[in-house]
C-alpha cells in the first residue's frame, strides 16, 4: 500500500505527532506500506495570519501570547520542520504545492491513501477521489461531536477527563465522513491545555499507525457519523477561557 502524507508547518504541536510517527515508521515497512511523499502545505496568507494573531491574543492574553511566541521561536531554533521529518523517514519532501493542480492530482492518483494530519487546506472533490482508497483525516474530538477548531480545549472546558480522537474517511464536508477508528485518551494527569494537546498528538500518531497497518480490519468496521449529534466549535474567546479556567486547569 502506498500512502501520501499531507500536513503543515507547526513546530509547537504538529511536531509532537511527527516525532511519534517517525519513531515508529518501521511498523509501516513491516506491513509493506510505502510513503510516496511528505507534503508541507503553504502557510496562511498575511491577512489570515493577522486574524490568527488576534484570536491567539484574545484567547491567551498578553502574557500567554508571549509564552506561545517563545515556544514557537524555540521550536524553530531546533529546526524540526516538515522537511526534517521527511529526511528522517527517507522520503520525498514536497513543499507548498498547489494541491488541486493537475500535477499534484497525478501524484495523489498514484497512491492508495492520502493521510491528512493538520493539513491547512480543505480538500476538493478531485483530490478526495484521486487516491485508490481515499483520504483519511485525524481530529482530536469524538466526532460528530466537537467538530471545528480547538477540540481539546472545548472538551476540557466541558470537564472531560478523557479526550476523544477520531480518524475518518474524508468527504467534502468539514470534519464529517465514515468513522474508521475512535478512541479516548486519559488526560487526567494534564493540568494544562498545552500538555493535553501534546499528549493527544502523540496518541493520534499511534492511532494513525495502527490504522494504516491494519487498514482492512478498520475499513470493514467503519461506521457512519450521525450528523444529527454534531456540535461545532469556533476559536475560543476570552469568555470561553474564563469558563475553562474554572475547571482548575491552565492554558499553558
Amino acid at each position: 500500500m502506498k500512502i501520501l502524507l499531507i500536513t503543515q508547518e507547526d513546530p509547537i504541536y504538529v511536531s509532537e505527532f511527527w516525532d511519534e510517527f517517525v519513531s515508529r515508521q518501521d511498523e509501516l515497512k513491516s506491513h509493506n506500506i510505502e510513503i510516496e511523499a511528505l507534503v508541507s502545505l503553504e502557510p496562511l496568507g498575511k491577512s489570515k495570519k493577522k486574524d490568527l494573531f488576534k484570536r491567539i491574543y484574545g484567547m491567551y492574553g498578553l502574557a500567554g501570547t508571549a509564552k506561545i511566541a517563545m515556544k514557537y521561536l524555540k521550536a524553530r531554533k531546533n529546526k524540526r520542520d516538515i522537511k526534517y521529518y521527511a529526511e528522517k523517514m527517507g522520503v520525498r519532501f514536497i513543499n507548498r504545492p498547489k494541491i488541486h493542480s493537475e500535477e499534484f492530482l497525478r501524484i495523489a492518483g498514484n497512491t492508495d491513501i492520502i493521510v491528512s494530519a493538520a493539513a491547512s487546506r480543505r480538500f476538493k472533490k478531485k483530490l478526495l477521489e484521486a487516491p485508490r482508497i481515499g483520504c483519511v483525516n485525524i481530529h482530536s474530538g469524538p466526532l460528530p461531536k466537537y467538530q471545528g477548531m480547538m477540540p481539546v480545549f472545548w472538551q476540557l472546558k466541558d470537564g472531560k477527563e478523557t479526550i476523544g480522537i477520531t480518524i475518518f474517511k474524508m468527504n467534502e464536508e468539514l470534519d464529517a465522513g465514515e468513522i474508521l477508528v475512535q478512541r479516548y485518551v486519559d488526560v487526567s494527569d494534564c493540568r494544562t491545555l498545552d500538555a493535553a494537546i501534546r499528549k493527544t498528538k502523540k496518541a493520534g500518531a499511534a492511532m494513525m499507525l495502527d490504522l494504516l497497518c491494519n487498514f482492512e480490519k478498520f475499513s470493514n468496521d467503519q461506521k457512519s457519523s450521525n450528523e444529527s449529534e454534531a456540535t461545532y466549535f469556533t476559536f475560543p474567546d476570552r469568555k470561553a477561557v474564563k469558563e475553562f479556567l474554572k475547571t482548575g486547569r491552565r492554558l499553558i
